[in-house]
Formats: C-alpha cells, structure tokens, sequence
C-alpha cells in the first residue's frame, strides 16, 4: 500500500464516475447502495450519453448528483473506453473536494462506510502491485509513452481509487491529456495518475 499527500481539513468527499449505456442497471444498485450505506457529504458527478438520461431517471436519484453530458466535451471521439479515460484524467476540473472516489458502476456498498475508511491517518490508501504479476502488462508500453517514462509497477492496480484533485491539475498542466483520445498507442489512466502523483506527491 502507498500512502500519498496529506489530506486537508477539508471534510467533502465527492465521488465522480463514468457510465455507458450498459452500465445504467448496476449504476442504479449501486446509487441505492450509495443512498442506504454512505455516511460522508459530497457530491455524486455522473457522467453519461444525454441519450441515456432516460434510463437513470426510471429509479429515484440521490439528491447530491450531478449529472454531466458527455455530448458537451467536444473533442470526444467514437471509442468511449478511450473517452472514459479522459474523462477521469480531467476529473479535476469538475470535482469540488480536496480528495474524491472513483467507483465503478457495478460497485456495490454492502455496510456502513466514510471517508476515514478510505485512508490511513491524514493518507489515502493505495495498492500497486509488479508488473510481472499481472495480465494488464499490456498497458504498460502506451502509458510509458505517455509519461516518457519507465513505470516501475502497476500503480491502482485495486479498485480503492482515491484520487487527489491537486495531483491531476498538476498532470493536466504537464502533459496533453487529449493524447488519450488520439494517439495510436493504449494508456491506463489509474497507471499514468498513479506514477505521476508517486513520483511528485510521495510524501
């Protein structure tokens, strides 16, 4: 585990999250789950087709979401995987707390849970794991060449995504966020985020 930049006294925890039209159904277990089982204040930023809105609004919402269309980011493309990762590397801009989480949709909150449960002390827990060890080497090269880099491991490798709004306005300001859209290559934004904040937010 990998704790990294100290936490302000800042008590919101947003989450902010990515759907497709597949991930509608377990989207809305997991907003339940969310309503019955999360304890700390915030904000929920979803970001969806505006096509698909009609699909959310079938299941009562909580309070607190935002809604974002992805049909207002222009330089979007056809391939949405490639969509999403962008959208997580640009979280920053959208997100109000010092640190927020990045759920999955098919996430699912089975008892009591805050935002303390996510850190260790004043630091967010992380996980990373050898390169060796895993099937995701394949995201390795493209996200090296992203960084222009060597990537050491596999940074997130766990699902506790606990991401730092400073630490991704930092990596906006020092790489071209858009390549994930177009360049030929295939990056991992949990790798490049996590190499990126380990190597200048380690305290």
């Amino acid at each position: 585990a990998f704790s990294g930049q100290i936490m302000s006294n800042e008590d919101s925890f947003d989450i902010y999250m990515i759907a497709g039209e597949k991930d509608i159904c377990l989207l809305r277990h997991f907003l339940t789950s969310y309503e019955l089982f999360f304890h700390s204040k915030g904000k929920i930023y979803l970001w969806i087709w505006q096509e698909h809105e009609y699909l959310l609004r079938s299941t009562q919402l909580p309070q607190n979401l935002v809604l974002l269309f992805k049909d207002d980011v222009p330089e979007l493309v056809e391939d949405d995987f490639r969509n999403q990762m962008y959208l997580k590397l640009t979280a920053h801009k959208y997100v109000a707390s010092d640190w927020f989480w990045m759920p999955d949709a098919d996430f699912l909150i089975t008892s009591s849970l805050r935002k303390d449960d996510f850190f260790s002390g004043e630091k967010p827990y992380w996980f990373y794991c050898d390169w060796r060890k895993v099937p995701e080497n394949k995201w390795r090269q493209g996200s090296e060449k992203f960084v222009g880099h060597k990537i050491p491991q596999q940074f997130l490798d766990q699902p506790q995504y606990v991401l730092s709004k400073k630490a991704l306005k930092n990596l906006s300001n020092n790489y071209d966020l858009r390549k994930i859209l177009t360049e030929d290559y295939l990056a991992a934004d949990q790798v490049i985020y996590g190499f990126y904040a380990y190597k200048n937010f380690n305290a």
